[in-house]
């Protein structure tokens, strides 16, 4: 049950390792003394557990129990206590308790240094969790001096793109932008940004879903503090193409879900798609490994390096076997480039990111309304053509008002009040599509790719500096990632024609009686008799589609006789009257 337990805790499912390590505590207590070493490691266990889900006076009951056990049966210098000590340490640092944190973490690091090799792993960690505590609590040239004496250990001791070395890295950047050092703080965080992205791009196939997501959500604040860091006017370019390799995970997930399926036809491509995924698992095992000594760290990059280059000749050869997975496979290593080719040059494409802006600490000294993190919204706009590469960076201020008064006007929407519609139409105008508008050049086809609320937000009724709505001014389209922007320009290649219809657009709840009935006629009278049918129906059963006439705005042109014509298209007796259709 205990092993059970810890399985689901690696695989980020709480509640069910919670179940099966409680179970194994019950069994334990029974059948053992209640000072038992495995007792103490089931509450040390449950402890963790309560420390990943944010629950940290159940984390602190459950460790200082296991630690008061520990206390008795072990030596005063075992790595059982040290764990105990860190992780005890850890929890208080969490809750905000500094000077008791950094009790606990000093008293782990010093029997670590009594009976552990001087480059082992845990001391650099050791001196990491320290480092950090010290920035926590100000004393920035403290912090500075043990995140480097930690990022030296790590270096000789563990593989290049460890996500270890990725966090000091990470670390370092925030601790030197403390401190006002700007330059220092841009490269330590691009160091750290760029390990990030190979390591999420390195393990993603090999964990399931809930890991995947917590892995992202867990590493992002990388990502965020490169955006901090980075945004002078000559960064957009570098920034979306960190962007893109972020947004490359979702990928990475949809091409290991894919991955069934396309081995499911083919046996060849099951066992390689198999063995890669074996092999992308023995990688994440010797990740987590810590070698003792330096002979053994050598040996681990060694086989980290023959692990990497087998999973690299199994893509090529999956690639070889599959076109869709080799179509798929190459949108994760999509550029700016690639984006910029297959955008038409009069379109613009506006991305949208929500992230949590770092206030440095010499920020904040400056201006003591200002927030350690602030969440705001970034757009980075890519205009189609000439100087496609030449990406603008919009900052969009007070995410948490924006996603209000989207909320707020889809609730203005549902009840028909067109006046109080109105004022969070023209708040959203003003502070979300102006800024963006600046940027688009011109462009008269736009294409959203939406984060946050901003995804349930119609851009088409937002309105432009001339009081239009856009949707009288521009053609918007909808992406879930930028990326989409390829796979469309390759699927036109394959067909230059073709047509989508497009029905239910809703102004208000006022169905138009008349139109209703004129369409129904049509229909029993001219349409029913081509087909030599007969039928009773409704509007909605017949198209799919009901036909509403707006309060304060008239019908748009031709609306009735389109929607008649395309009918009779798609029920005309002869299929070669009809076009062809595609999405």
């Amino acid at each position: 049950l205990y092993t059970i337990g810890t399985v689901y805790m690696q695989m980020s499912d709480y509640p069910e390792a919670l179940t099966y390590l409680e179970d194994a505590l019950k069994i334990r207590k029974k059948t053992l003394p209640p000072d038992h070493p495995d007792i103490a490691s089931s509450l040390y266990t449950i402890g963790q557990v309560y420390q990943d889900i944010g629950d940290y006076p159940k984390s602190l009951s459950y460790l200082e129990k296991a630690y008061g056990i520990e206390q008795k049966v072990l030596p005063p210098e075992h790595p059982s206590i040290a764990n105990s000590l860190y992780t005890i340490g850890q929890v208080y640092q969490d809750i905000g308790d500094y000077p008791k944190s950094l009790s606990y973490l000093e008293k782990a690091y010093e029997i670590w240094q009594k009976v552990l090799p001087p480059q082992h792993p845990d001391i650099a960690r050791s001196l990491y969790t320290i480092g950090q505590v010290y920035q926590d609590m100000g004393d920035y040239p403290e912090a500075l001096t043990y995140l480097e004496d930690s990022l030296k250990i790590m270096k000789k001791t563990l593989p290049p793109d460890h996500p270890g070395i990725a966090g000091s890295y990470d670390m370092l950047g925030m601790v030197n932008s403390d401190m006002g050092k700007t330059a220092e703080s841009r490269k330590y965080s691009k160091q750290g940004v760029t390990l990030m992205e190979q390591h999420i791009n390195h393990t993603f196939s090999a964990l399931n879903e809930q890991q995947r997501i917590n892995l992202v959500r867990e590493k992002r604040f990388y990502f965020d503090k490169y955006l901090t860091f980075f945004d002078t006017p000559s960064d957009p370019p570098d920034n979306y193409r960190h962007l893109l390799r972020w947004k490359s995970s979702a990928l990475v997930a949809l091409l290991s879900e894919r991955e069934a399926v396309y081995s499911g036809n083919n046996p060849e491509l099951k066992k390689l798609f198999d063995e890669k995924n074996k092999l992308v698992k023995d990688y994440n095992t010797l990740l987590n490994s810590k070698p003792e000594n330096e002979k053994e760290a050598e040996k681990l990059k060694q086989d980290i390096a023959v692990i990497q280059n087998d999973i690299a000749g199994l893509e090529r050869k999956i690639s070889a076997l599959s076109s869709d997975y080799r179509k798929t496979h190459a949108l994760t290593t999509a550029g700016v480039k690639d984006i910029c080719k297959a955008l038409p040059e009069d379109t613009a494409m506006v991305d949208f990111l929500k992230y949590d802006r770092y206030n440095s600490a010499h920020l904040r000294e400056k201006d003591k309304n200002l927030r350690r993190w602030e969440e705001r919204y970034i757009a980075f706009v890519i205009n189609g053509g000439k100087g496609c590469e030449d990406i603008s960076r919009v900052e969009i201020f007070e995410a948490a008002r924006i996603d209000s008064m989207i909320n707020e006007l889809h609730a203005a929407l549902s009840k028909g009040d067109t006046n109080e519609m109105r004022g969070y139409q023209g708040f959203l105008s003003m502070n979300l599509w102006s800024p963006i508008a600046e940027k688009i050049k011109g462009k008269k086809k736009i294409y959203i790719v939406p984060d946050g609320a901003i995804a349930k937000l119609p851009f088409d009724i937002l309105l432009d500096s001339d009081n239009n709505m856009l949707i009288e001014t521009l053609t918007i389209g909808y992406l879930d990632l930028p990326h989409g922007i390829i796979r469309m320009a390759d699927r036109d290649k394959k067909h230059n024609s073709g047509f989508i219809a497009v029905g239910g657009v809703d102004f208000d709840d006022r169905i138009d009686k008349n139109a209703e009935e004129k369409l129904k006629s049509y229909f029993q009278t001219i349409i029913m008799p081509l087909n030599g049918e007969d039928t009773t129906f409704s509007i909605s059963e017949l198209a799919g589609v009901t036909v509403r006439k707006g309060k304060n705005s008239s019908p748009l042109p031709n609306t009735y006789v389109s929607l008649f014509e395309t009918c009779l298209l798609y029920t005309s007796p002869s299929p070669r009257d009809r076009t062809r259709s595609r999405m």
